[in-house]
């Protein structure tokens, strides 16, 4: 039972970092070639959530 729990976590994990690789248009721009850490797509969000909220904070 544990594995199948471990498996359906592993592969929430994986659905959710390809989702992200399509929103954040640096991943998405990467996605031809071979595949990415996951930590790279994490770090490519991270910078593009900052680089929004900075355009967000000029807006005002």
């Amino acid at each position: 039972m544990q594995q199948i729990i471990e498996k359906w976590r592993r592969d929430r994990i994986n659905s959710s970092l390809s989702e992200l690789r399509r929103l954040v248009p640096t991943a998405f721009e990467k996605q031809g070639s071979s595949k990415m850490e996951k930590a790279k797509i994490l770090q490519m969000t991270v910078d593009h959530l900052k680089m929004l909220h900075a355009i967000g904070d000029t807006d005002a």
